[in-house]
């Protein structure tokens, strides 16, 4: 069995042989040349590649947290105490342009003798502005170059004169913060 198996090793490489090299004459005889894919693997080989990186301007805004300011007292002969909360929502931002500002708007005014002001903390180079909101959109922080920063805070005041009502658990309007051009 295992010089079966071995003849057949060997008339396995003596028809290898044959077909690359061609039927053998004499042991003597010098191989004809390795082909060329052959000769390439052994030697050194050098390639080249053109490689295109595109970067697009990038102006990307996050927000966290939501808040609930609630007005519960007033100081006697004035109007309600205003309320504010500088801890609980923070914005990020990256951008990789200049000239940019972020505006910021309400998608429906409070009721009548209800407002909300806000102030953003503003990026290394930013100016920042406090605004009482609207649904007209307001410039909160202007003059963002190359930022790329977390964390950075967001001031909420509500303010209510003796005409504003109770209104009971509140009235929910939504914020809507844009990074755009200057």
């Amino acid at each position: 069995m295992r010089s079966m198996r071995r003849m057949k090793t060997i008339y396995s490489l003596a028809l290898a042989w044959i077909a690359l090299f061609g039927p053998l004459s004499s042991f003597a005889q010098i191989p004809p040349p390795l082909p060329g894919a052959i000769q390439m693997a052994v030697g050194n080989m050098t390639l080249s590649q053109a490689v295109t990186v595109s970067v697009q301007e990038i102006n990307e805004l996050s927000i966290v947290g939501d808040v609930h300011l609630i007005i519960t007292t007033a100081t006697p002969g004035s109007g309600p105490d205003a309320v504010t909360d500088a801890a609980t929502a923070t914005y990020s931002l990256t951008t990789n342009a200049t000239g940019k500002k972020i505006i910021g708007s309400l998608d429906s005014n409070y009721a009548s003798g209800v407002s909300l002001s806000l102030l953003l903390g503003a990026p290394s180079g930013g100016t920042t502005t406090s605004q009482i909101l609207s649904t007209t959109a307001m410039d909160l922080v202007t003059g963002i170059n190359y930022s790329a920063e977390s964390g950075l805070s967001i001031s909420y005041t509500a303010n209510a004169d003796v005409s504003a009502l109770p209104n009971g658990s509140g009235e929910t309007r939504t914020v809507t913060l844009t990074l755009m051009d200057n």
